[in-house]
């Protein structure tokens, strides 16, 4: 495999010379825009929109919009300058159980390949410690010109580190889930709005009778209601037969 960037693990004192390769591939199938007529290739051309013309690949730069539309130029000599201190340097901040991060930060996955043989002793010596601890480790590496975070965790007998995105590049599920018209219900309680646990007490659609303490004494009397004064016993009346 290809390594793309060449740089150093670096945790406490130690530092370990790594290669970064892809770890994933594509083979998704994609297709070339043709002019229907005769089959002619469409190509895009880079043009310059204030002198309407095409240029070359060599009068392209960067530059950074501002909020007002205009344009910072951005040369590659700025931003070599920036003050990235893991410019060449995955620097691992912490050791984390990996159920401790987000999968909805998980991006683009690397393999890290010792450089060298003086890298072998500590490139083994760090996996085999992720391997005991059952922990992956959180670190912080600049690629293409940015600073990201990445998580280190053992696949087989090499290194993996995931690109990571900052906490603050993933969206809150709002809105997403489904809401039902007219039910709103509170954190801790049952299907209908009780409490958990006394959701079987009154009957489904109705609402709880609140009879409050002291009326009625607390015992219903016999003939009447709860706290009515108790009256003779009602007789009943003989059944009738019909011929």
């Amino acid at each position: 495999m290809r390594s793309i960037w060449n740089g150093a693990i670096s945790f406490g004192l130690v530092s370990i010379p790594i290669k970064l390769m892809n770890a994933t591939e594509s083979h998704a199938v994609s297709f070339r825009q043709i002019h229907t007529e005769d089959g002619g290739r469409i190509r895009y051309r880079k043009v310059c929109e204030l002198e309407d013309r095409e240029v070359s690949q060599s009068e392209i730069g960067k530059a950074y919009e501002d909020a007002d539309g205009s344009m910072i130029p951005i040369t590659d000599e700025d931003l070599s300058h920036l003050p990235i201190p893991t410019a060449r340097t995955i620097e691992i901040v912490a050791f984390v159980p990996q159920e401790r991060i987000d999968p909805l930060q998980m991006g683009s996955a690397y393999y890290l390949a010792a450089s060298g043989a003086p890298a072998a002793k500590p490139y083994t010596l760090l996996r085999e410690a992720l391997k005991r601890s059952n922990r992956v480790a959180v670190a912080k590496f600049a690629l293409r010109g940015r600073e990201r975070l990445g998580m280190l965790r053992v696949v087989g007998d090499a290194i993996a580190m995931h690109g990571l995105l900052w906490p603050d590049e993933v969206r809150a599920p709002e809105d997403v889930a489904p809401r039902l018209r007219g039910h709103r219900p509170r954190p801790g309680t049952g299907p209908r709005g009780r409490p958990d646990g006394h959701a079987g007490r009154d009957r489904p659609g109705r609402p709880a009778r609140r009879v409050p303490r002291g009326a009625g004494g607390g015992r219903r009397r016999q003939g009447g209601r709860r706290g009515a004064p108790a009256g003779p016993p009602r007789r009943r009346r003989p059944a009738r037969c019909w011929t």
